[in-house]
């Protein structure tokens, strides 16, 4: 009997399984999910799993004794390759049949992960039994890694789209080489869904150049010269909508749009042409698409992604799988009530693309081809940060504060082509020269199309594809830099903690023999804030791993960035979020300042401590983090990456997971002598790593010491002179 557990070379990793997943990307920075139920043990997605393995092997092996091979999509962990070995040797026992040597075979390219398979395999016993293979799938022989083709094919590589992560040209090659006629595959077939929206707030994070035409500031960020539509890359935006549940208009009843059996040789193409009724009279915004897994031929294992609109019984929140966000150009599509709306779909081998129009007069021959790419595309949470009132208004007022007087040099040292234009516009006598690190190969056209929609002179930017330390006086004419500025932007750290931007203080610092002895910096300093936070799903989702249905995964969680439940010897992580897409959570503090960074000053390693007090009652999983960027020492005006309470936020916030979670008691007072209810924080932020500690200290647990605490509120409330319902006056 033979077990073939077979990878592909691309992103990440699921768990196939109905409750739990894994998801590893191919970084071991700091950007793992791990995803787990309502506890870090498994326990209901491995017990699940076992018994369809272990059914499935007693069938085979009682009725026909044929050899049986088990692909999976990913080594990973070698989880399933230990729980598949162990239901081998159960039915190997109830049949009296042999077992071959190493049955299982496994299979990992990414050296990292095998490696760590290696190990989690060493330290639960199954070396013997399990066969570890570091290659690619399409690498995988019949005859060199496996004995024979295979009889089941159990793969896991799903993304949120379903097919991003190479699920087509993985289970082709399986078909081609590696599996029998009749193969079992497991999940045995997926269904995609989705439904037509209405919501502003998906609208305001694609349609820039709506939102320019109603703000009338006299920025333009999306030049009316550009046939497209919106900034977006044409791609789905996975996304957790239930938290945009509350702005949500439903215009159609959900819809089928393709059905992938696994069991055959999938096509690298496919169109679908769906009519829908329209619900009410509005805009279509979205399509909203999500997938349906039955794990077993009888469609009685189910797995789905569906938002809570669409299924009540959900299960717990989890970040390894979200839903899809295909948003519909400009404006949107208008509909009346009872209209046939026309939906154009087509896959190739890793992505989906849509199109809805009016049923009548519908043409769908534009979404053939790409449209020409004549500019950056953007992110949704980039569009809604640069069509957002309150940003512009801030920017541009403190530029032109700035710029009023001569004719400076400014040189902007992000990658943020909307700060260079907003420079510009902000003084016609400045001369500015922009960068653009991140964007090396931007199109000056567009630039000079954005120039000419600000009524801006060509000549008055000037574009240098340089880095920062190589810059020379002679690219600005011999001139000193005036005024340095930045948002600060990168788009290589859009996916990072937010003090990763302090890479403009450390430019800064490498630029100081160009700028001028009286240069301004913009921003002047940046401020790192904190806020303690309930935040009881995002806690669950990150907890340790210790024992999987009987299988030590303790050396996993420094490498996935494990937090609640970790180990005393390994330190909590601070991982990047959007707190926005993170389940449920409040805040227990108000939002505190922490340390500052001066950029008048070159880059250097700062410390802090500050004392915190609780002010709502709860449990405190961790803390979020973020920076204030103070524009200008005089006006104090700043923008902040903080969160926007539960509305989309435009940056992603840095977490830090508690190991343990702190059940906290709200006080009134902020005398230390009154309220024991506060913690310590000490930070350090070091300029040569760019890396943030962050550690806590709760000064009095409320669970551990009730006397005193009631003995503090007693003081409290009696100096107060009244008291609060539920407690007894004492006699005086």
């Amino acid at each position: 009997m033979v077990i073939i557990i077979i990878p592909v070379e691309l992103a990440e990793c699921f768990s196939f399984l109905q409750k739990i997943r894994i998801k590893i990307s191919t970084s071991l920075a700091a950007h793992y999910r791990i995803a787990l139920a309502c506890n870090g043990n498994f326990t209901l997605v491995s017990k699940e799993t076992w018994l369809l393995l272990k059914k499935f092997w007693h069938m085979q092996l009682l009725q026909n004794n044929r050899h049986v091979v088990l692909n999976y999509g990913k080594a990973g962990t070698g989880l399933l390759s230990m729980m598949a070995s162990r239901s081998l040797r159960e039915a190997v026992l109830a049949s009296s049949d042999c077992m071959l040597d190493k049955p299982v075979i496994a299979c990992e390219a990414f050296l990292p992960m095998y490696l760590l398979a290696l190990k989690v395999l060493h330290l639960n016993g199954f070396t013997s039994s399990v066969k570890l293979v570091h290659k690619r799938s399409e690498d995988m022989k019949v005859g060199i890694d496996m004995m024979s083709p295979a009889d089941v094919l159990v793969t896991e590589i799903l993304d949120s789209t379903l097919l991003g992560e190479g699920l087509i040209p993985t289970l082709q090659h399986a078909h081609d080489h590696l599996l029998t006629q009749n193969a079992l595959v497991i999940p045995n077939k997926a269904t995609i869904f989705g439904q037509l929206i209405q919501c502003n707030k998906l609208w305001r994070m694609q349609d820039l150049r709506g939102l320019e035409s109603q703000l009338k500031d006299g920025l333009v960020f999306h030049p009316p010269l550009i046939e497209q539509k919106t900034l977006l890359k044409p791609v789905q935006h996975a996304m957790h909508v239930n938290a945009l549940a509350d702005s949500v208009e439903l215009m159609t009843e959900p819809f089928k749009v393709f059905e992938f059996d696994f069991a055959k040789r999938p096509s690298s193409h496919g169109k679908a042409d769906i009519v829908v009724k329209a619900m009410g009279t509005g805009v279509v915004h979205a399509v909203i698409s999500w997938w349906v897994l039955e794990l077993d031929q009888k469609g009685s294992e189910v797995y789905s992604t569906a938002p809570k609109w669409v299924e009540q019984c959900q299960h717990s929140w989890q970040d390894h799988w979200k839903q899809c966000v295909w948003f519909i150009p400009g404006h949107g599509l208008n509909v009346q009530d009872g209209e046939d709306v026309k939906v154009w779909a087509c896959h190739d081998q890793i992505s989906f693309k849509y199109h809805i129009n009016l049923a009548r007069g519908f043409d769908d021959s534009f979404i053939i081809s790409e449209p020409e790419t004549r500019m950056p595309f953007m992110r949704p949470e980039r569009i809604g940060l640069l069509g957002s009132l309150n940003w512009r208004s801030v920017v541009l007022n403190a530029l032109k504060r700035i710029l009023r007087h001569g004719s400076p040099l400014c040189l902007v040292v992000d990658d943020s082509l909307p700060l260079t234009i907003t420079a510009a516009a902000s003084s016609t006598s400045a001369s500015v020269v922009s960068i653009l690190p991140g964007l090396p190969s931007i199109n000056f056209n567009f630039v000079e199309s954005l120039l000419k929609a600000n009524g801006l002179q060509t000549e008055q930017v000037k574009m240098v594809p340089k880095k920062a330390n190589e810059l020379t006086v002679d690219d600005f004419g011999g001139r000193k830099v005036n005024v340095l500025l930045g948002e600060p932007y990168y788009l290589a750290c859009e996916d990072m903690v937010p003090w990763r931007n302090l890479r403009f203080w450390k430019e800064r610092t490498h630029l100081a023999s160009l700028l001028d002895e009286n240069a301004i910096i913009v921003p002047c300093r940046g401020v790192l804030y904190g806020m303690a936070m309930w935040m009881h799903d995002l806690w669950r989702s990150r907890r340790a791993l210790k024992s999987v249905q009987g299988f030590n995964h303790s050396l996993v969680n420094k490498v996935f960035g494990a937090c609640g439940d970790l180990p005393v010897p390994l330190e909590e992580p601070i991982l990047p979020f959007h707190l926005w897409q993170c389940g449920e959570y409040q805040e227990l503090t108000e939002p505190f300042p922490i340390m500052s960074f001066h950029f008048s000053k070159p880059i250097e390693t700062v410390k802090a401590s500050t004392k915190v007090h609780i002010l709502s009652s709860g449990i405190c999983h961790g803390i979020i983090l973020w920076i204030d960027w103070v524009l200008h020492a005089e006006s104090e005006e700043r923008v902040s990456t903080g969160p926007e309470g539960h509305e989309p936020s435009h940056w992603k916030q840095g977490v830090k997971l508690f190991r343990s979670p702190v059940q906290v008691e709200s006080f009134l007072s902020k005398d230390a002598s009154l309220n024991p209810n506060m913690f310590e924080l000490h930070a350090l932020f070091d300029s040569e790593s760019g890396d943030l500690q962050v550690n806590t200290n709760f000064l009095v647990p409320i669970q551990k010491r009730p006397a005193q605490i009631n003995l503090h509120r007693k003081i409290f409330f009696f100096q107060l002179g009244k008291w609060p319902k539920g407690y007894s006056s004492p006699t005086r």
